[in-house]
């Protein structure tokens, strides 16, 4: 990556790699894993998936179930060309490896807090052959200069506005995913008797920011077999909150037929 937008969580100087690790100049360091992604968690205690919810996740993405949103988020960047583009939220590594393989112009960045996210998003991205840096870190302190990224992309993760505001440059953009009103209305359907549409919060623009667009992007898929189904349940809120009656009677299906809904908006940075 040509210009180097890292800096070190416990000081904020610029981080510089030095063989197989991150170093500022107070000389805090930072080791590369073996699969190639970088601790920066200054805390003492992780959070984020589990190995188990990662590991589900990672296999239900990979059917490309989720492919047609993928492309709709990239078109959505290519429209603006950014060359430095962070990963907010960047779970396994899915959407991540797909912007930086299909626009190869940019230098990615993806920040998750689970250290097992990362981890798998690290070999994602190794084995595709594709150039994409992964850290360990929360997204309400990001280790970013500064004013030095032209996008931050936030795909059904928490938004961070004011720590977006501070890293994006003037111009820069934010790009949300989001479920709309019927995302997974056919799940919900097999697993209440009653079901309503999403009623997500409207996303209003933040303070600094101008709105760009807001695009919904819908389909139907089919999805088949009795491991995607439960690894798609457990990728929702639903699976926290449903009876264990009514999740085994969706664990028996072996067919779903849902419409995945998702709204994509952008906001610039002013």
């Amino acid at each position: 990556m040509s210009e180097n937008i890292l800096i070190c969580p416990k000081c904020s100087c610029e981080l510089k790699k030095e063989g197989g690790s991150l170093i500022c100049k107070s000389r805090h360091t930072y080791d590369c894993a073996a699969s190639g992604y970088v601790n920066l968690n200054t805390k003492l205690t992780l959070s984020g998936d589990s190995p188990e919810m990662v590991n589900a996740r990672s296999r239900f993405l990979d059917l490309g179930y989720y492919e047609g949103f993928a492309r709709a988020i990239i078109r959505t960047l290519d429209d603006f060309k950014p060359q430095k583009v962070i990963d907010a939220g960047c779970g396994e590594g899915y959407y991540s490896n797909m912007i930086a393989h299909e626009l190869a112009y940019t230098a990615l960045y993806g920040f998750d807090l689970s250290k097992s996210a990362v981890n798998k998003a690290s070999k994602r991205i190794k084995a595709s052959g594709t150039d994409a840096s992964f850290f360990v870190c929360g997204i309400f302190d990001l280790p970013i200069k500064d004013n030095s990224a032209d996008a931050v992309v936030s795909l059904f993760a928490p938004l961070a506005y004011e720590e977006f505001h501070r890293v994006l440059k003037p111009g820069g953009r934010l790009v949300i995913g989001a479920a709309g009103k019927e995302h997974l209305y056919g799940l919900k359907r097999a697993l209440y008797s009653e079901v309503y549409e999403n009623n997500p919060e409207k996303v209003v623009c933040p303070e600094g920011f101008r709105e760009i667009s807001r695009e919904n992007v819908k389909y139907d898929v089919i999805i088949t077999g009795k491991e995607a189904i439960g690894d798609l349940f457990s990728m929702t809120p639903y699976y926290w909150k449903t009876s264990e009656a009514a999740a085994s009677r969706l664990l028996t299906l072996d067919r779903l037929d849902t419409p995945l809904d998702f709204d994509i908006i952008v906001f610039e940075r002013l």
